[in-house]
């Protein structure tokens, strides 16, 4: 994996809120090999299970299942692989110790490129 060209990824991206889903699932589309989208932790761990996505970006505070719990599933599934939380909050408990990157909102998407090559630079390299 060459982690200075996001084009070689395949990226899953799971937030709740559909206009932020749908406007940084744009960019990645442009940045990224193939995104999938999730609306919630359970729907992003079925898409990671179905598509063995190269990389993991959640927010933490979504319905049915929260992005903490989605990360320690697919942990379990594939300990090297990276994630990024993307969360409002900066409280320890919206924070994940097996997140490789942690940023915050509003999502700058500059930023987001560079804490996806930090977290796959972690285990890709």
């Amino acid at each position: 994996m060459d982690c200075s060209d996001l084009k070689s990824y395949t990226v899953l991206y799971a937030e709740d809120e559909e206009t932020v889903r749908e406007i940084i699932g744009r960019s990645l589309r442009r940045a990224c090999k193939e995104v999938h989208l999730a609306a919630n932790g359970q729907e992003g761990l079925d898409l990671f299970k179905a598509h063995h996505c190269d990389l993991v970006i959640t927010d933490i505070e979504m319905p049915v299942m929260n992005g903490i719990e989605m990360i320690r599933q697919i942990k379990a599934l594939d300990e090297n692989k990276p994630c990024v939380v993307v969360t409002a909050y900066k409280d320890e408990s919206h924070q994940s110790d097996l997140a490789e990157v942690t940023i915050f909102k509003p999502v700058d998407l500059q930023e987001l490129k560079e804490a996806m090559m930090r977290a796959c630079k972690k285990h890709y390299t």
